[in-house]
């Protein structure tokens, strides 16, 4: 999962660079991002859902960390591209 997690972040810097240079492209790139992290979350969501099916009743605490901490990194993502984004177009 860390190793996942490592070259989705490496592709979002990738992208980002990307866009960083051509501005009309910046809220393509957040859209993207944000569909990014959906299907991060769905996938966490599908793991933990089929290991609380095996294991029981005691992966509903490990469910509900992961979901707390995707949703934080999704909104932090999003509004830290979102605020560089718009300090890029003033520029």
């Amino acid at each position: 999962v860390v190793l996942e997690n490592k070259s989705l972040i490496d592709a979002i810097k990738r992208a980002y660079e990307i866009t960083k240079n051509n501005k009309f492209n910046a809220w393509i790139f957040v859209i993207i991002l944000m569909v990014l992290l959906m299907i991060f979350n769905m996938l966490i969501g599908l793991i933990t859902n089929a290991l609380s099916s095996i294991i029981g009743y005691y992966t509903f605490g490990i469910d509900m960390i992961v979901m707390l901490f995707t949703g934080t990194f999704a909104s932090l993502a999003t509004n830290f591209f979102y605020f560089d984004i718009l300090k890029t177009k003033k520029k």
